[in-house]
């Protein structure tokens, strides 16, 4: 028998558990007290990124409308103020001091408006829903609609119609099932001889062990540096992408590692 070098390889099989894809999963919280006045999408319904998913009637909203549409005003008033003063200052007619606590009350509504401004996008007002406001026409909004932040399907629905919200309660969450996380547990012993860029094969679990012939093939994206508290074992990350909506976020699979040793290996 020749004894020769070459790369070999041999599997390592272990369970996994198919997560959401990072940025693929969303959870939209409110971000402001109020009441669930519409809703627009349920439970199973596939929505776009920017939908409307759903009205919340906030007095505190309707305030911090109200504020930035008087700062806007007071902007518009200050300003005709500083350039009427600036020609009578220039005519000799009208104190400079008068002029300069002009500008200063200027500045102080843009300061105004900026922080109002500032409130309201931390609220997910955008910047073209504010440049449609007219401070001397548009009246305060009491409704706040809140809008997918990704495109996905809705997994889980928390408000009902009508009910009251507090600022950063989880309202509902949106899963794009276009791409998932299946994370594979083998044991420490076994650890060293996957890395990232391993080939896996991941196969559906049944209860008797018999195939399915559902299956799917990828590669370990990273590993996690420490064990996992509730098993002891080594995570190992795979992101692929889904077939016919499967594997299915929440599922156990099996997962086959085509392992290969990092040292110099002999093999008889």
């Amino acid at each position: 028998y020749t004894v020769k070098s070459e790369q070999v390889s041999f599997n390592i099989n272990a369970p996994g558990q198919v997560y959401a894809a990072p940025e693929h999963i969303s959870v939209v919280s409110s971000p402001i007290n109020g009441r669930v006045s519409k809703i627009y999408a349920h439970e199973g319904e596939r929505v776009q990124k920017g939908d409307p998913l759903l009205d919340l009637e906030s007095l505190e909203f309707a305030n911090l409308v109200g504020d930035y549409l008087e700062a806007t005003a007071e902007i518009t008033y200050q300003q005709q103020q500083v350039e009427r003063l600036k020609v009578l200052t220039e005519e000799k007619i009208s104190p400079q001091r008068t002029l300069e606590r002009a500008q200063a009350d200027l500045r102080r509504a843009k300061t105004r408006q900026s922080a109002s401004l500032a409130r309201l996008r931390a609220v997910g007002i955008t910047p073209q829903e504010v440049q449609q406001w007219d401070p001397f026409t548009s009246e305060p909004k009491a409704e706040l609609t809140i809008y997918a932040p990704i495109s996905g399907v809705l997994n889980q629905h928390l408000i009902d119609l009508g009910e009251s919200v507090n600022s950063y309660d989880k309202l509902l969450d949106i899963i794009d099932n276009t791409e998932v996380l299946v994370r594979g547990f083998v044991s420490p012993a076994d650890a060293p001889f996957v890395r990232a860029g391993t080939p896996v094969v991941i196969t559906e679990k049944t209860e008797d062990g018999t195939p399915q012939g559902k299956h799917i093939r990828g590669e370990v994206t990273s590993v996690n540096p420490a064990l996992d508290e509730e098993n002891r074992s080594i995570v190992l990350n795979s992101i692929v992408p889904t077939e016919d909506g499967w594997p299915i976020v929440g599922q156990s699979v099996r997962m086959k590692y085509a392992a290969q040793p990092l040292d110099s290996t002999f093999t008889i």
